[in-house]
């Protein structure tokens, strides 16, 4: 198999220790492997990278476990392109099970080109999703939370909810002219285009598709055939924070008057079911998003009415065969040829 990086590193990450392994091809066409065992602490994570420096790597590979990736992915951006995979795409063959073994086959696999990295979003916008995602765990806590401490920090003269709040405008700030943008959008106000802008980004290079991005939110069915047969129609894991405001949104949007979310929430609510229901319109939700980032386009509603222009036919067969049903002879005529 042709190898792709001459020096790369496999990093296999826990909680209290880091496994690393460089591979390079030496001038005679000989692949070296070395194995290091490190700390997780700055230091010791600072020492790794001077000694992936050293050994002249240029990309690095690591497996997303858990959140014990993120500081170690913080401090080799800076200086390496680091892939981190899916858990998924690294399914171990038999007999490389230890640790010192999985960070080898995670080189392996990087010095052939066989890994794809996951969407990681640049650190101004990583530190945005951080500041919503903790919003949102706020509010939800939110009861329990200003009952326990709201008390302490008043007596203390610290003012948590005026400081919170300025520092998440201004981190928004940058991205004011996409939030107005976006919350023409029904059921979509200022907090959920931050969270989308926080978890997606105001850039749509990553996701060539609306199918790209809506299968990475997890806002698309499964696609698991067998014999000419679908095995799987749930949604498909995702991104949680992202599902969670995008069904809220949708709710929002359902109970908007006169518009094409609205119209599709309950023409599928009818026959599919309320939450089934909400995960599409939260899909369609997020397919205008996509296509308003990228393309600079204002939001235009379709109309409520717009099933009915869509398959009229349709519509005219339904409404006629219930009328007969009820024991009424119906007879058509067109308001033109009258």
């Amino acid at each position: 198999m042709e190898n792709i990086f001459v020096r790369c590193a496999g990093l296999d990450v826990h909680k209290e220790s880091v496994e690393a392994c460089v591979r390079r091809i030496e001038p005679n066409g000989c692949v070296h492997s070395e194995t290091r065992h490190w700390g997780t602490m700055t230091r010791d994570l600072l020492e790794m990278a001077d000694w992936l420096a050293a050994k002249g790597v240029t990309n690095v590979a690591m497996e997303s476990t858990g959140v014990f990736w993120k500081p170690i992915f913080n401090i080799l951006e800076i200086r390496f392109t680091v892939l981190l995979v899916n858990a998924r795409h690294l399914k171990q063959v038999p007999g490389r099970k230890s640790d010192i073994r999985d960070c080898q086959w995670i080189a392996q696999l990087l010095q052939c080109g066989l890994l794809k990295g996951s969407f990681i979003p640049p650190r101004a916008q990583r530190e945005l999703r951080d500041l919503t995602r903790h919003r949102t765990q706020l509010v939800e806590e939110k009861t329990r939370t200003i009952n326990r401490i709201q008390k302490v920090l008043e007596d203390a003269n610290i003012k948590l909810a005026s400081v919170a709040s300025d520092v998440i405008e201004e981190h928004t700030r940058p991205f004011a002219a996409e939030i107005e943008h976006l919350d023409t959008i029904p059921g979509v106000d200022h907090r959920v285009a931050e969270v989308l802008l926080a978890e997606v980004g105001p850039d749509m290079k990553p996701f060539p598709s609306d199918e790209h991005l809506s299968s990475w939110a997890g806002m698309c069915p499964g696609n698991e055939e067998s014999a000419g047969k679908r095995r799987r129609r749930r949604i498909t894991p995702g991104n949680r924070w992202l599902k969670q405001t995008l069904a809220q949104a949708a709710w929002a949007a359902s109970h908007a008057k006169n518009t094409y979310l609205a119209a599709q929430y309950r023409r599928l609510a009818s026959h599919r079911g309320k939450k089934r229901a909400l995960i599409a319109v939260g899909h369609s939700i997020l397919v205008i998003f996509y296509h308003m980032i990228r393309s600079g386009a204002s939001y235009a509603d379709l109309g409520a009415d717009f099933f009915d222009r869509l398959e009229p036919e349709r519509l005219t067969h339904y409404y006629v065969k219930r009328l007969e049903r009820l024991g009424y002879t119906v007879t058509l005529e067109s308001s033109a040829a009258a």
